[in-house]
């Protein structure tokens, strides 16, 4: 492959191999072309021009022209394909081709970034995040049945329903969100049941302390001979 300069006959005419000095003409100012080179590829034109003095306007090998631009051969290939409006190719698709195949290097790598981004985007939605208790929150059906399986009467219930609204409604910063009010209530129903418990253990302290008055007294007029085995029946509604 032979990379060339255009017109290097016409605009650089001396003869001498390696001259201290080429031309470079005013009109570039208003050449298009070269205003829309990004500021790499204008940099090294100058730079291959002055190279291309050195044999006729030809350049060297891409290898050896990267080294001579402080490039990569990458970065080389890439320039070169840039500046078709002042140079000539012999073999444009092989340069064609070693560009494209940079391209397709750079989609892939971007297809790829593109892609992870996404995995993390969706696994960030699929991601349950924690909320603050709704103002109107009620217990679902399971909540409510999660509640009565403790034990609850349904004013218990209630009661504590009230209590966890009014205490999430107050409690603030990062530790009053949740990503599942369910489980919370769950958790705070369970806490909340010893209390519960309690008032039933009393109930049943209650009856078993009437019951031992009672046979106390059973006791007492079995003692006095006032008792009567016959009040322990039932009584029996005449005919």
């Amino acid at each position: 492959m032979t990379i060339k300069v255009k017109d290097w006959n016409k605009f650089q005419h001396f003869k001498d191999r390696k001259p201290p000095w080429i031309k470079l003409y005013r009109d570039i100012l208003d050449d298009l072309e070269w205003h829309e080179l990004d500021p790499v590829a204008a940099k090294a034109l100058v730079a291959i021009w002055l190279i291309a003095s050195e044999n006729d306007g030809e350049l060297p090998e891409m290898k050896k022209l990267a080294f001579r631009l402080r490039v990569t051969e990458k970065q080389a290939i890439s320039i070169v394909s840039q500046l078709d409006h002042w140079l000539i190719q012999d073999d444009i698709n092989l340069i064609s081709d070693c560009y494209q195949s940079d391209s397709l290097e750079i989609e892939k790598e971007t297809y790829r970034k593109e892609t992870e981004t996404k995995k993390e985007t969706e696994k960030r939605e699929r991601t349950p995040r924690a909320t603050r208790l709704s103002q109107d929150w009620q217990p679902s059906n399971s909540d409510l049945d999660y509640a009565r399986e403790l034990g609850w009467t349904d004013k218990q219930v209630r009661d504590t329903a009230q209590d966890f609204l009014d205490y999430w409604m107050a409690k603030s910063g990062q530790g009053a969100t949740k990503v599942d009010w369910s489980a919370t209530w769950r958790r705070w129903c369970r806490n909340t049941a010893p209390k519960a418990d309690a008032t039933s253990r009393a109930d049943r302290l209650m009856q078993w302390a009437e019951q031992k008055e009672l046979e106390k007294n059973e006791l007492k007029q079995i003692d006095t001979g006032s008792f009567d085995p016959f009040s322990l029946l039932p009584a029996v509604k005449s005919g």
